[in-house]
């Protein structure tokens, strides 16, 4: 089956830097990725290392995209 332009492959996504807005809480970045054939909305925080050495990373957390009827927009 040919895939369209707007349907992910397996194991893909993608991460955008999102518009905070003043909400600390909110993710640094956020997008969708494609596991085992279900879709995940992913977030993704920039965060601080405490450990020896310091540096950043990226924490990051899925949801599954629940979708209506037509398969195209989340609740």
């Amino acid at each position: 089956m040919a895939q369209t332009a707007n349907e992910r492959k397996d194991n893909t996504g993608a991460l955008f830097r999102a518009d905070k807005k003043g909400i600390a809480k909110r993710p640094d970045y956020s997008g969708r990725v494609k596991i085992g054939g279900a879709e995940y909305w992913l977030s993704g925080w920039i965060k601080q290392h405490d450990g020896v050495g310091g540096g950043s990373y990226i924490s990051l957390a899925f949801k599954p995209i629940e979708l209506k009827g037509d398969g195209h927009e989340p609740f």
